[in-house]
């Protein structure tokens, strides 16, 4: 039960209250690891050490701190013994913390609505989606082809065309007219 969790916290393992600063939590830290630690003490003091040690690595870290605050004080309802108060925020509920007792927590459980592939599933998925990117790769890369290969087809029938009529011309004009024509094309006009 969280209401155990909330009595037996990290906080109370360094002995400071929930709206300590970094600043004291460190200090406490330092102050009992120098109080508790095995090289001190000569018997019993590696479990406590041990603890002080957690609870700071949990409260020094501002995220770590935060989720461990949030699972601390979790969805609350108010007994109805009609002692306490309910507490719309987080705050009120921690400067308040000595009605815990008046607070039970839901059993259920509440199921994250997203869900969690298994590994498996996963390699799956990845090997379906690599499939899928290959074939689109493929079909895309075959259409390209089609379309330059249509483009060289029209070039080499326009240049066919070209060449059939050229050599027309040769079959049909003498050398002179020939010579002729090519004058004319490339003489400059004034």
């Amino acid at each position: 039960m969280r209401v155990a969790r909330l009595l037996c916290s990290h906080y109370k393992t360094l002995g400071v209250p929930m709206s300590a600063s970094r600043a004291e939590i460190k200090q406490a830290f330092k102050r009992l690891s120098k109080k508790h630690h095995p090289d001190v003490l000569s018997t019993g003091g590696h479990d406590h050490f041990v603890q002080i040690t957690e609870a700071y690595s949990v409260l020094s870290d501002e995220g770590a701190k935060r989720l461990y605050d949030i699972s601390l004080m979790g969805p609350l309802h108010v007994s109805t013994s009609g002692q306490g108060a309910a507490y719309s925020s987080y705050a009120a509920r921690a400067r308040h913390s000595t009605y815990a007792d008046d607070f039970t927590y839901p059993k259920t459980s509440h199921e994250s609505p997203y869900k969690i592939l298994s590994n498996g599933a996963l390699t799956a998925a990845v090997a379906v989606f690599t499939v899928c990117a290959a074939i689109f790769h493929f079909s895309a890369a075959s259409s390209m082809t089609e379309e330059a290969r249509k483009r060289l087809d029209e070039l080499s029938a326009s240049c066919a065309a070209d060449l059939a009529e050229a050599e027309h011309r040769a079959r049909t004009a003498s050398v002179h007219d020939q010579l002729e024509k090519l004058r004319q094309l490339h003489t400059p006009k004034t």
